[in-house]
């Protein structure tokens, strides 16, 4: 059995852990929005919020949401392109996922129940 130590020890790896991942998701988004001061600041304004719309680049999606946990190739006559992103915890699983067309822009965003 762990010990109460072994596992405190456990618990502050995954609290760094998580705090380098949102520290880098979000280093992402601000390295993004400086390379790109002409974005619409529609847009500007929903990244930093965290959200994400139609009409999106790619490079948008990411400086709100990171980088997709999958990629793929996408069926439908107006998709180029499907990102997947995932959120699990122990008791639930939930995709998101961004539909791009051949211009690379957002034109469908699904989260299936």
């Amino acid at each position: 059995m762990r010990s109460t130590a072994q596992k405190l020890s456990s618990l502050v790896l995954i609290l760094v852990a998580m705090g380098l991942i949102v520290s880098c998701g979000n280093s992402l988004r601000q390295q993004l929005l400086e390379q790109n001061p002409d974005w619409p600041q529609k847009y500007v304004k929903a990244i930093k919020q965290g959200n994400i719309s139609k009409g999106m680049t790619r490079d948008m999606v990411k400086a709100a949401w990171g980088h997709p946990k999958k990629n793929s190739e996408a069926s439908g006559p107006s998709y180029s392109d499907k990102w997947v992103y995932e959120t699990a915890d122990q008791t639930s699983y939930s995709a998101t996922y961004v539909y791009f067309d051949n211009e690379g822009k957002v034109v469908k965003v699904d989260t299936p129940d």
